[in-house]
């Protein structure tokens, strides 16, 4: 995925450039930078609606890394999973960074969406 353009395609139909590190939650301002694998970074913060409070209020950050395209959870309760194009599921371990491939889907609450590269 090196050098593309890679998209977060959301569940409710928002489509999310991945083109730096970027935070997803309930509340991702609650995110402190530097923080959480993002080395001082700003962050592009996207905000899931969420009344069930599926979604904790940073769950996820996601970035890119030598061409790769990543994501991590954040230590949220629901934890964060990934679908891969062969419909295998696996469950994301906190705060390490998992690669994550071109029409793969990431799990977070009740909500999801898919990575897919563009261009």
């Amino acid at each position: 995925m090196s050098g593309t353009r890679i998209e977060l395609w959301f569940d409710d139909g928002r489509v999310v450039v991945a083109d730096g590190f970027g935070v997803v939650g309930r509340d991702p301002d609650t995110h402190r930078v530097g923080e959480e694998l993002d080395h001082d970074q700003h962050p592009r913060r996207v905000r899931v609606p969420d009344p069930g409070k599926t979604v904790s209020r940073a769950h996820l950050i996601y970035g890119r890394f030598e061409g790769a395209f990543w994501v991590a959870d954040l230590g949220s309760r629901n934890r964060t999973g990934v679908v891969d194009r062969t419909g295998t599921r696996h469950v994301l371990q906190p705060r390490i960074r998992t690669a994550i491939g071109d029409g793969d889907t990431v799990l977070f609450g009740d909500h999801s969406f898919r990575v897919v590269r563009a261009g």
